[in-house]
């Protein structure tokens, strides 16, 4: 019911004007019409043009100050908007590196856990083997420095094994988020 007399008004906005626009052509086809009594519609119409003019004025500066407002929201909301994106690319370069730098510490601790137990290896099983078979007493001492260079190695092949899996399970989380979103 509401929407019908929306309707209705959408249809009678400009009915005044419609019926003084039907007045003034049938005036113009009524070749009967006097001087004088052309005169009278004329002045007539010439007010209502008046009174049509003014509100044309009002509505169009409505419409304008209305578009200026527009305008400054769309662009308080485009500042935002950008600001909001800057702060997520620095946000998510935050969180890259939070990843990285709690990848290179569980690599770290587990590098000195290898290296603690290739230690025990080289004492306790390599070192005897070593000096019950070689003259050599440099042959155990090249043995662990040998060790010790591959410390590092390791350490950035787990750091990588590890940031491969947060990797792939930030993306694992955002395509979860996604879904939910589109459900």
């Amino acid at each position: 019911m509401a929407s019908e007399k929306t309707e209705k008004k959408k249809d009678d906005i400009f009915g005044n004007e419609r019926i003084v626009l039907d007045k003034a052509n049938a005036l113009l086809e009524n070749n009967a019409l006097t001087t004088e009594n052309f005169l009278v519609e004329f002045q007539g119409l010439t007010k209502q043009y008046s009174e049509l003019l003014g509100q044309t004025k009002l509505v169009t500066s409505v419409s304008d100050r209305l578009q200026g407002k527009l305008n400054r929201a769309y662009d308080k909301i485009h500042k935002v908007n950008s600001d909001l994106e800057s702060r997520n690319i620095e946000l998510q370069e935050t969180i890259d590196e939070l990843t990285k730098a709690r990848a290179s510490k569980k690599a770290a601790t587990l590098v000195i856990i290898v290296a603690v137990g290739l230690f025990f290896i080289s004492e306790g099983i390599l070192e005897p083997y070593i000096e019950d078979h070689t003259e050599n007493p440099y042959l155990g001492l090249g043995l662990k420095g040998g060790i010790a260079l591959l410390i590092k190695p390791i350490e950035t092949i787990i750091e990588k094994h590890l940031l491969k899996q947060a990797l792939k399970k930030k993306e694992e989380d955002t395509k979860k988020k996604k879904e939910a979103v589109t459900q």
